[in-house]
């Protein structure tokens, strides 16, 4: 139609003008014949004048035949490089005429090594002793049952490694001038080794599940629940009909079970890590709706960009409550004005409080792990280990309970005296843990006698200590806290903590606590408050109080008093606040309002290089770049004039200054305290540097992965070569040591080389692009022995604010092979016989080749699709705009699919969406475009892969030991309880006989045991649980229950998996 329109004003035009376009000269066109069939014509026309009048003669020859003949030719050249089939072509007699170089790389012979061979080379012996018998048969009576079938069977590498192959056998005839055609078979194959090994791993996964004494829950990147072990059933008493396919939400409170998919989608937008590789304490919901507490960590499996997440719960109510009263206790040593040290049963310190230190003046973290015997006397040191034995064997308590009238000594000798109450607890181990309570007489603190301590150490606290919940609920206080106050026990606990305070203030408490929980701001938590408390009797008492926030299970508030005019304890109370501060593992420093260093903890001076003694009383402009610490006085007089808050309250990322002059990324958040001119600052701060360079890594990483082409290369600023792949290497004939460190020209022809280095330091001047973020043609490489050969190259930078700029270059060489052979028939029968489907199509994205096996995977016949849109097999989404991409293409010649491999999304004619990979080649006919795809189904290979690492990180994950041996006794693979109960590393026993785990007399007959096994039938002694001996790696042996499972596949040797039911040991 295009060309009927224009026609009558091609011959006006001649009429006019007489000059021949077409008169007199060959044209191939498209024509129309009656049914409407568009075919190529060549036409030629002649004019002839008859009374005056021109008269035009058309002679049209059809030449489809020989364009599809050239098409077929092209199109069987470009199959021939691109597809990645195993072809093995051999005539009657066996021999093989025909092996490509992907045969090379399967089986491991050279072309010339197989080709006049007999085919049953590649066989095994049983295979190899009847072949012959085959062809026979094959030759005298023809085709076969197994000709144009897939079928399985097993070969052999020419190292004698069995391979295991999916082939597709298919006559062919290849025609020669003047000779009878010879008859051959193409066998066409795919090496489906590793799919056979996934699916007995598959077939292990569900066992080893069920076998674990752990929960494990298995979901999908949307939370949907694909594995839920036998253990899982028990905890959270579903079965596992009940959950698979639902959301693991279901087993979540609230807020959690709401917003359980937004954290999924979050982390998949993010790929920041709150939970995963991480073990946490979290609550669960039972099938009856009830809490339960569960210790969970979180493993994610990632294959071929899908991913799951392994959950492994374990019941953790009993230990909850054990960790409620451990916090209660550490923070009532952290906050306690007078000494503590936390030791076991052998008198090893465990914990000593920062005050404990300052007494005895040793540095922080010095005593641990050592006798608590170098702090006595050497006549009480010398027998206290002994004391303490004989109480564990008698149980007699004459210390424990009683406060003792006693001498300490001092790291310099100094003999202290002191007043000592010990408490005896029960640790999560059940071995007994003791606590030592002093008092320095030297200081004349007020100690107020205390009582029996067992379990609660804060009942009998010489200061007023108190525990109320987020409601002002008291859960606990300490006989001084009730003296102080004039109220029993039984009248406070239970009680609101507003019992405690005037009228005035105990109105408005409740508001306050409102007031923080809505807006975490802290007004009282963290600083030390002057109040006035009330007595029972009505007698208002002048306090100083200060509260910590502590979690347990919803959060509470933790304090101690001091009555106002004691000012020795305000003094121990401001060297408690200085040894927690000093504590912190992140830097805190505080200022005044005019930015004077006050403090600076022991974190700070490791952080920027400084001790405290330098910076304290100086302004903290000096610790800051030089552009910050210009405007820093501007925004603290701006803050004092106006109290708008613009880094008060906030996380802020800044650049501090070390005494060394380095500069280091940091995270700060700054907080006020006090009022008028006692205000100051305090700022929290986290170095980033470890963050920034992970993050800067990551980048790299990223951007590699997404960049196709094989040959990588990363260059510095100054054009060093910092990374070369391994593609590189083959490309270029250099190893990677002999080319990093070197100048990337070494790779390039003579004159680019020259310049450039100009080049890259013009962009990093004026940042103009050329070539960065573009794919360039038209150079060219030099390899090491000195060849030249056309290059394509893809460069990309990677640039952080602050930090040198990193290019990573993408290299293809795309010498194109001239050398073709004339196969059009042997490549139609490739096409026809291919197990991947192959799919050609026109520029305009019109079908003109679909194979069967593209029939069979898309659920279309070949009718079906041909001269029709190939969107027909896509998703409406991409089906929408496809055409565009077409066109942009032909339009730019700008190659976003063309001469790549990619995953793309595609529908079959029943409407089921698969994963496939797609690659796409570009064929010029004349002045027409076509493209050849060819795709491979990546669903089963996804699955499989999927399963495998599924397998290996819940085997390797089981809690109890798995030793898993081939046919031959050899270890393959050994999980990390394994590891535990043998002293050995996996990497020391896998590859090793499993008889080094067995005492001598049991592993000199191991073999035979197996052998023995093997030639019977008898699996009864695998199906029962029995007690071994077995020897670890120092040489002790051991008594344990011991089940074995085989796993045997069609064609595969056995495997066998050792279960250690150490539980039923212990």
């Amino acid at each position: 139609p295009d060309i009927a329109a224009k026609h009558d004003g091609y011959l006006k035009t001649y009429m006019k003008t007489r000059v021949k376009h077409i008169i007199d000269s060959k044209r191939t066109l498209a024509t129309v014949s009656k049914d409407g069939m568009e075919f190529t014509a060549e036409i030629r026309v002649a004019e002839v004048e008859i009374h005056g009048e021109s008269v035009f003669v058309g002679f049209a020859k059809n030449c489809t035949n020989e364009k599809e003949c050239n098409a077929k030719s092209i199109l069987v050249k470009t199959l021939d490089v691109m597809t990645l089939l195993v072809v093995v072509i051999c005539n009657k007699m066996g021999t093989i005429v025909s092996f490509n170089d992907n045969a090379v790389k399967l089986f491991g012979y050279e072309a010339n090594e197989a080709i006049g061979k007999n085919v049953n080379m590649l066989m095994l012996d049983e295979t190899k002793a009847v072949h012959d018998g085959y062809l026979e048969d094959y030759r005298r009576k023809g085709p076969t049952r197994i000709l144009d079938k897939n079928v399985k069977v097993e070969a052999r590498h020419a190292s004698g490694k069995t391979l295991q192959l999916e082939i597709l056998l298919t006559e062919l005839e290849l025609y020669k001038t003047g000779a009878v055609p010879e008859q051959l078979v193409a066998g066409t194959m795919t090496d489906i080794s590793e799919l056979i090994s996934y699916e007995e791993i598959s077939r292990g996964v569900n066992t080893v599940t069920d076998l674990s004494t752990t929960a494990v829950i298995v979901i999908d990147s949307n939370g949907i629940v694909g594995k839920f072990s036998k253990a899982a059933e028990k905890l959270l008493h579903y079965e596992s009909s009940e959950v698979l396919g639902y959301n693991v939400s279901t087993f979540m409170p609230e807020p959690h079970k709401s917003q359980h998919d937004r954290y999924l989608s979050t982390y998949r937008k993010t790929g920041v890590k709150k939970i995963i590789d991480s073990t946490l304490n979290v609550e669960a919901i039972t099938k009856e709706g009830n809490p339960l507490p569960c210790l969970l960590k979180v493993v994610e499996v990632v294959t071929n960009g899908q991913c799951a997440f392994i959950g492994f719960a374990v019941d953790y109510s009993a230990f909850w409550q054990a960790e409620q009263a451990c916090k209660c206790n550490d923070v009532i040593t952290q906050l306690s004005e007078t000494p503590f040290i936390k030791m076991d049963m052998n008198c090893i310190m465990l914990s000593i409080s920062e005050t404990a230190y300052t007494t005895f003046g040793y540095p922080s973290g010095s005593l641990l792990g050592k006798n608590v015997k170098i702090l006595m006397p050497k006549e009480i040191g010398d027998i206290h280990d002994g004391f303490i034995k004989k109480y564990i064997e008698t149980g007699v308590k004459k210390v424990i309970g009683r406060p003792q009238e006693l001498y300490a000594v001092s790291r310099k000798g100094e003999r202290i005296p002191i007043t000592l109450m010990v408490a005896e607890t029960i640790g999560s181990n059940g071995q007994k843990i003791f606590w030592g309570n002093l008092a320095d007489k030297r200081e004349r603190l007020l100690i107020e006698k205390q009582q029996k301590i067992n379990d609660n150490i804060a009942l009998n606290s010489m200061q007023p200590l108190i525990l109320i919940t987020r409601t002002g609920t008291i859960e606990m206080g300490s006989n001084s806290l009730f003296k102080t106050f004039g109220y029993a026990q039984e009248e406070v606990i239970g009680s609101n903590v507003k019992m405690l305070m005037p009228p005035e203030v105990a109105e408005k408490h409740d508001g306050y606590l409102a007031s923080y929980l809505k807006t975490g701001k802290k007004v009282v938590l963290d600083a030390k408050i002057r109040l006035d408390g009330m007595t029972k009797s009505g007698e208002k008492v002048p306090l100083y109080s200060f509260v910590k926030e502590i979690s347990i299970g919803e959060g509470c508030y933790f304090g101690y008093l001091l009555h106002a005019g004691q000012g020795s304890s305000l003094h121990a109370e401001q060297k408690v606040t200085q040894a927690i501060l000093n504590k912190s593992i992140h830097p805190i420093i505080t200022t005044d309002t005019i930015g004077i260093i006050q403090f600076f903890n022991l974190a700070a001076q490791t952080e920027f290089g400084y001790d405290a003694s330098v910076v304290v009383g100086k302004n903290i402009k000096m610790l800051m770049i030089p552009e910050t610490a210009k405007r820093h006085d501007e925004y603290l007089s701006n803050y004092l004039k106006t109290g708008k808050k613009t880094a008060l309250g906030n996380t802020l990322e800044q650049i501090g200054v070390s005494s060394t002059g380095a500069k280091i990324p940091i995270e700060l958040m700054a907080e006020e305290f006090g009022e008028g001119e006692n205000k100051i600052y305090s700022a929290y701060i986290k170095n980033l540097t470890e963050s920034e360079t992970l993050k800067h890594t990551l980048r790299i990483i990223d951007t590699m992965i997404d960049l196709s082409p094989v040959t990588i290369i990363l260059i510095n600023e100054k054009c060093i070569v910092t990374k070369f792949s391994k593609a590189g290497e083959t490309l270029f004939g250099y190893t990677e040591s002999q080319i990093c460190g070197k100048n990337v020209s070494l790779l390039m022809e003579e004159e680019l080389a020259k310049k450039h280095d100009g080049f890259i330091k013009k962009y990093l001047i004026r940042g103009v692009k050329t070539v960065i973020g573009k794919t360039t043609t038209g150079l060219k490489g030099k390899k090491k022995d000195g060849s030249l050969f056309p290059l394509e190259i893809t460069i990309q930078e990677v640039r952080k604010e602050g930090m040198v700029p990193v290019f990573i270059g993408c290299l293809r060489d795309y010498t194109e092979d001239l050398e073709t052979n004339d196969i059009v028939e042997t490549g139609k029968t490739i096409l026809r016989a291919s197990m991947y489907p192959l799919i050609a199509i026109t520029e305009v994205g019109t079908v003109i080749r679909f194979s069967g096996s593209a029939e069979d995977l898309f659920e279309f016949k070949e009718t079906e699709v041909m001269r029709k849109n190939i969107k027909m097999i896509m998703p409406p989404e991409i089906a929408s705009v496809h055409d565009g991409y077409l066109k942009r293409y032909v339009d730019t010649r700008v190659k976003r699919v063309v001469d790549t491999t990619r995953v793309v999304e595609a529908m079959s004619k029943s409407g089921k969406r698969f994963e496939l990979q797609l690659m796409v080649k570009e064929i010029l006919i004349g002045d027409k475009q076509m493209f050849v795809s060819y795709v491979r189904d990546l669903s089963a290979e996804r699955n499989h892969a999927w399963e495998s690492q599924l397998s290996e990180v819940i085997t390797f994950e089981f809690d109890e030991p798995l030793v898993t041996i081939d046919s031959v006794g050899i270890v393959t693979k050994f999980n990390r309880a394994a590891e535990t109960m043998f002293q050995f590393n996996a990497d020391q026993i896998v590859a090793r006989n499993v008889r080094v785990l067995m005492p001598d007399d049991v592993s000199s007959q191991h073999d035979s045991y197996i052998t023995s096994y093997l030639r019977s039938s008898n699996t009864a002694p695998l199906e029962v649980t029995r007690s071994v001996t077995a020897e670890r790696k120092d040489g002790t042996q051991f008594t344990c229950p011991l089940s074995v499972r085989e796993v045997r596949l069609q064609g595969q040797e056995s495997t066998f998996t050792a279960r250690f039911h150490i539980k039923e040991s212990s």
